[in-house]
């Protein structure tokens, strides 16, 4: 059963800094066309929402999670597989993967699904956890890490915030 953290209303959740940055970087996006990677329970999604972000689509793998976003958020989610590049829309401009990168053992192999010159909004742990292949102490140490797969043109969209590092590139 999911509760706790992950069924708060956005706005009380500890993620919600990190989302806020995420809004904000959308905002400068013409024309967004979001597609969440990991979307859980719909928070962001209800958030980018609210903030009148329409041309959306959330991924996740967990049935109870999508369940629980439909039942919060009027956007779009789909029972998905990240690493299955069947899986990914045709239609995006945008990737949002927050709380997701580190939690996946391959984590530069889901880019072979993302079309390269796609933006993409990220957070990743600056701290080790049950759950976590990897976490960053700096900004330097993410950018060299996925360097191959992405490009962060600007330092400055690299914030550390709290406990986690939120990015904006663009793909390769």
């Amino acid at each position: 059963m999911i509760g706790g953290e992950y069924t708060k209303h956005y706005k009380q959740s500890i993620y919600y800094p990190v989302w806020q940055h995420i809004v904000k970087y959308v905002k400068q996006i013409p024309d967004a066309k979001i597609l969440e990677i990991g979307c859980g329970t719909g928070q962001l999604a209800q958030f980018l929402y609210d903030e009148g972000f329409r041309d959306y689509k959330g991924l996740d793998i967990n049935k109870e999670m999508l369940e629980i976003a439909k039942n919060n958020s009027p956007q779009d989610f789909l029972l998905a597989d990240i690493k299955n590049k069947e899986s990914y829309p045709a239609d995006y401009n945008t990737v949002i993967a927050t709380e997701v990168l580190e939690h996946l053992e391959d984590d530069l192999g889901i880019f072979k699904n993302i079309r390269k010159g796609v933006n993409f909004l990220f957070s990743i742990p600056s701290f080790q956890c049950n759950g976590h292949f990897r976490w960053f102490n700096s900004a330097p140490e993410i950018t060299n890490y996925y360097f191959d797969c992405l490009y962060i043109k600007d330092l400055k969209r690299l914030k550390k915030h709290n406990k986690w590092f939120i990015g904006w590139g663009v793909t390769r």
